[in-house]
């Protein structure tokens, strides 16, 4: 059963060699819009917190085994 809450989030995005810096960069722009916070407190926020301390470490590995596989951080 679905109570409305689906996930649609790409886990990869496969971008040609040729144009990968610029997308890139438009990417870090347009994430540079987007607002972290508690939406209860202001909302104008785009995303709220995770759910629990698991769902943050779980994160938290994610980002840490990409990094260690090869990954950039790009800020």
């Amino acid at each position: 059963i679905n109570s409305g809450q689906v996930c649609n989030c790409a886990a990869r995005i496969y971008v040609q060699e040729s144009i990968a810096d610029e997308f890139t960069g438009k990417l870090v722009k347009a994430m540079e819009g987007v607002s972290f916070g508690d939406p209860l407190e202001d909302r104008s926020v785009d995303y709220g917190p995770l759910i629990n301390r698991q769902g943050f470490e779980k994160v938290e590995s994610l980002v840490q085994g990409a990094v260690k596989e090869g990954a950039e951080i790009c800020t």
